[in-house]
Order: structure tokens, then sequence, then C-alpha cells
């Protein structure tokens, strides 16, 4: 608790220091934030960008687990003199689009087909944890059967994937909206778009180079297969359709809906 206690303070203390308005303008660096839904390969892009020249991982939460992962001001302070790619499961509200002004954010939005996730998210359940944003998921979820298990998913947890989509879609500023099954696929493109969307300074070799390396190291994909949701039973799949019938207004068919 006394260190904890005393990281606190002195990120207080930079924040003294650093946030008036010259430590808020431009300063050239570049803030890559990818906001996406879980298991939709965020790891796995955000190691790309960070194996490009200059560019480091940042965690811009005091902490993660069952904790909505809303932005936090003592961390952005703490990264605004970096060049970073940070990824978080974070909705969109008007708390982040200020810190996006603010701290220079440029937002990319990964998502995924909500059929092929609903199997994504049990198998996380079984080979990592429970501790998600998205609900309060009891450890004993893994003793239930398949079917349970897939019930509770598409009960208690797509809800949250559905507000998370409709949140993004309000924001009208400029976003990079990227797909999990381009990503698995279309690895060059994919980082390319992101390269000149977010004004990265590197090349096609440095693009290569990237993807190489970040193959090499462990972005925790479960299975990575595009299409798994095929399976899923059609009174599932109509019950997570249902849930945009609250959203007339908002095309739901980038999520596979």
């Amino acid at each position: 608790m006394k260190n904890f206690l005393l990281t606190r303070y002195h990120l207080l203390q930079d924040v003294k220091r650093t946030l008036t308005k010259s430590r808020l303008e431009d300063r050239g660096c570049h803030h890559v934030f990818v906001s996406s839904i879980p298991k939709s390969g965020s790891t796995y892009l955000s190691t790309l960008i960070e194996e490009l020249p200059g560019m480091a991982q940042a965690r811009l939460l005091p902490n993660t687990g069952r904790r909505e992962q809303e932005l936090d001001a003592l961390q952005l302070c703490k990264w605004h003199r970096t060049n970073y790619v940070a990824r978080h499961h974070t909705k969109f509200n008007e708390t982040t689009l200020r810190y996006i002004r603010d701290y220079q954010l440029t937002p990319i939005v990964l998502i995924r087909d909500l059929f092929d996730v609903v199997f994504s998210v049990k198998d996380h359940h079984h080979r990592e944890n429970v501790l998600q944003p998205y609900a309060h998921v009891p450890d004993s979820i893994v003793t239930l059967s398949d079917a349970q298990q897939l019930e509770f998913i598409v009960a208690m947890i797509m809800p949250w994937y559905i507000s998370f989509f409709a949140s993004w879609v309000s924001y009208d500023g400029p976003c990079l909206w990227l797909n999990y099954s381009d990503l698995v696929k279309e690895s060059k493109a994919v980082l390319t778009n992101v390269v000149q969307f977010a004004q990265l300074p590197a090349t096609t070799a440095d693009i290569e180079h990237a993807i190489t390396n970040a193959q090499k190291r462990n972005t925790r994909q479960n299975v990575g297969v595009v299409g798994r949701g095929a399976s899923l039973p059609e009174s599932l799949k109509e019950r997570i359709r249902n849930l945009t019938t609250f959203y007339p207004h908002i095309d739901f068919s980038p999520l596979g809906l």
C-alpha cells in the first residue's frame, strides 16, 4: 500500500508540474489508442504497432481486472511525451472525448463478428481467467455445461459488446475502424492502414519487420479462426440480434449481425 501511495503521489506531482496549456500542446508525439471489444485481436494489433520504430506499449489505466477500462488522466500525463500505442476495452463517452482532444490520441476501434466472439470468450474463461469488464463472471462458470456457458455469455456479456459498439458509433471525430478478420488475413494491409491513418514515420520495410517480430511474440490468440460462430445455436444468435433492436438507427452489420 505504501508503494502504491508513493507512486500515485509522484504521478500527482508530475501532473502539477506539467498539466498546463503548454504541456497539452502538440509536441509531435504519436499516441495511438486502440479501443477494442475483448477477444478481437487487440494484443496482436498493438504488438504490431509497438514493433514499429520508436513506438512503445503504454497502459493508460491504473489497473484492469473487472474494472471498467476508463482512461486515467494520471497515466495519460505520464505517457504524453512518448510515442506509444495503448490498447484498452474502453467505451466512448464525454470523458473519452475530452482525453482524445487534450492528449492528442489517435483512436482505432477494433471489432469482430460477435458469434465468433462468444466462443473465444468461452475459451478465455478456461485458459486465462474471468476477470473482464464486460460482466461479473463467476469462477464457477467453467464447471457449467457448454450450453450453459454459451447461455451466460449471450445473456450477460453480449449486451456490453452491443453497448461498446453503439458508444463508438456516436463519436464523430477521426477514427479508424478495423475488423479482426482483416487483421488475421491481411496483417500487412491493416498495419499499413494504421501507419497512414496515424501518420507514423514507418516504411514498408519497417512494416514487414514489425509483422515478422510480432508473430514471434505471445499475442494471446486462442484459436485465431474466423467463422467459429457459425455453429452457435440459432436461438442464441437471435437473442444477440434482438439486442440491436434498441438501436434502430445503428447498422450492426460490422459485428456480423
